[in-house]
C-alpha cells in the first residue's frame, strides 16, 4: 500500500510500530529514511529532511517514515501544509513509488495532508488510516488462550 498513516493517543506505541517496520525494511537491504517531525523547530528544518528524504531514493520503492505529526504540529501549525507540499513537489514516477508510513495522534490529523494524499492516490485501498487502541483484559485472556497458554496469568495484576 502506497500510504499508512497510523493513529493512536500518546503511548500507544505507533512510533515503536512504525520503527519496527523500518528496521525490518533495512534488514532487507532497502534504505528506508526517518523522519521524526516532533524534532523539527523551523519550516526550514522541515522542508530539509523532506528534500534529503527525497534524495536519497533509488530505482524502485522508496520507503519514508514521517514519525510524530502530532508533536511537530504543536510547534508547525503549518506542518500539513508543508508535508502536503513536498508531495505536490515530487514528480509522478518518484510519487508513484514512494511508500509513506506516518504517525500522528488521534484527532490531529490534518485535513490538507488528508486531501493531499488521496488527491494522489485516489483509489480504494492506496490510502490506509490504522488506529492502534489499548488491549482490554479480555482481548489479553483470549490472545491469550488462543496461544494454548494460561489466560490467568496475563490477566492477573
Amino acid at each position: 500500500m502506497p500510504v499508512l498513516a497510523l493513529f493512536g493517543e500518546r503511548g500507544a506505541g505507533k512510533s515503536v510500530a512504525l520503527l519496527l517496520e523500518c528496521q525490518a525494511l533495512e534488514a532487507a537491504q532497502a534504505a528506508p529514511r526517518w523522519v521524526n517531525l516532533g524534532r523539527c523547530q523551523t519550516e526550514s528544518q522541515v522542508r530539509s529532511a523532506l528534500a534529503d528524504a527525497a534524495e536519497a531514493q533509488g530505482a524502485g520503492e522508496w520507503w519514508v517514515f514521517l514519525d510524530s505529526v502530532d508533536e511537530g504540529l504543536n510547534v508547525l501549525p503549518a506542518l500539513g501544509g508543508l508535508i502536503a507540499d513536498w508531495i505536490d513537489s515530487l514528480p509522478a514516477d518518484q510519487r508513484g513509488r514512494v511508500r509513506l508510513r506516518v504517525s500522528c495522534r488521534t484527532g490531529r490529523w490534518p485535513d490538507i495532508l488528508q486531501d493531499t494524499l488521496t488527491r494522489h492516490w485516489p483509489e480504494r485501498l492506496q490510502v490506509q488510516h490504522m488506529i492502534l487502541t489499548p488491549l482490554s483484559a479480555s482481548d489479553v485472556a483470549v490472545a491469550a488462550e488462543n496461544s494454548g497458554l494460561d489466560a490467568e496469568v496475563f490477566t492477573s495484576g
